[in-house]
């Protein structure tokens, strides 16, 4: 296969986002693979030297867009900035997050160049004819998919919950192609403000902070302290399949192996028991804290701090503590 691998990297207030970095691991696996080089490709980048960013990542190339009129570009003028990059330069895969921007995104560009396009892919091969293949969930992850392009270049958006950053082995020298827009592009979509979403109204798979209740919660009105621990913290409520079941949490915000896989920075149990298949969903938090008055219950294996005891006791003592240190919607790193 001839062509290179490319990554789209997201960045927000001066930082390239972690799903992005994510997509870069994989990415790179793929280039090792396939004896291809890894570029990235990055709009309108916030810092200067790009190369003490990616030096760590195994990136071969970087392709910097830079032009008048890029603040505050939306994924419109992305896509036909991006479109004619890839006719320039032709590379074989073209790689996406599956965040928000990274979907609309990989669909714009896709629609553009009258390409496939395979969302949520959550591993790629190479079979006995040398065909790339993709393989993606279907039916809650009970089910896989496993698909391929017609034509080149290969567009995906990757599944990046249940991945890592990885850095490389070694450190590559990174050659810097820079594209100057002399162009001005009439942006169809204008923004006007931006309003960081409403914690509770959010995905739980896209929440920094995730508090998950468990039938160890008793009864549906005690759900009132979990949403008032939520307010201080800035935090997502989602349930186990018995809550969902019972009718205390809704059916989108069930965890576990038939609802949604979260990697949250911070992850916290409430009566939680930690039966295998609500493992599956929370095996990727950063952090998870166990609030439980079972001391042999399940969840304390996978916990990083584990608290044995009565909820009903210790989440007022913690909404207390969190009070009067005027704790208010935090945002973690």
């Amino acid at each position: 296969m001839e062509g290179e691998i490319w990554v789209y990297m997201e960045h927000d207030r001066g930082q390239i986002l972690e799903s992005s970095l994510k997509c870069m691991s994989e990415g790179r696996k793929l280039a090792v693979n396939l004896g291809l080089d890894l570029a990235c490709v990055i709009i309108n980048p916030p810092f200067e030297d790009i190369g003490s960013v990616l030096k760590d990542y195994g990136v071969d190339k970087a392709y910097i867009i830079q032009g008048i009129d890029l603040e505050g570009h939306t994924s419109y003028v992305n896509s036909l900035i991006l479109t004619d990059l890839l006719r320039m330069h032709a590379p074989l895969v073209v790689l996406f997050a599956a965040s928000s921007e990274g979907n609309e995104l990989a669909a714009r560009v896709a629609a553009k160049l009258k390409r496939g396009l395979i969302e949520n892919c959550i591993d790629f091969e190479i079979d006995n004819e040398g065909r790339l293949l993709a393989r993606k969930p279907f039916c809650g992850g009970k089910l896989h998919a496993t698909l391929t392009w017609t034509k080149r270049p290969y567009i995906a958006t990757v599944d990046t919950n249940s991945l890592t950053v990885e850095k490389a082995k070694e450190v590559k020298p990174l050659k810097v192609v820079t594209v100057e827009l002399r162009q001005t592009f009439e942006d169809k979509v204008r923004v006007v403000d931006y309003v960081r979403a409403d914690p509770k109204k959010i995905n739980v798979n896209e929440a920094e902070i995730v508090i998950t209740v468990g039938r160890g919660l008793g009864e549906a009105r005690f759900l009132k302290m979990i949403e008032e621990l939520a307010d201080i913290l800035g935090a997502t409520i989602g349930g186990t399949r018995p809550t969902v079941d019972e009718g205390w949490i809704p059916e989108e915000r069930k965890i576990g192996s038939s609802g949604k896989e979260i990697s949250p920075t911070l992850h916290i149990a409430c009566g939680v028991s930690g039966a295998s298949h609500f493992i599956v969903g929370v095996r990727n938090s950063k952090f998870t804290i166990a609030i439980n008055k079972d001391v042999s219950a399940p969840i304390f294996k996978i916990a990083d701090l584990g608290v044995v005891g009565n909820l009903h006791e210790i989440i007022p003592l913690l909404i207390k503590k969190l009070r009067e240190s005027k704790l208010k919607n935090i945002r973690l790193k």
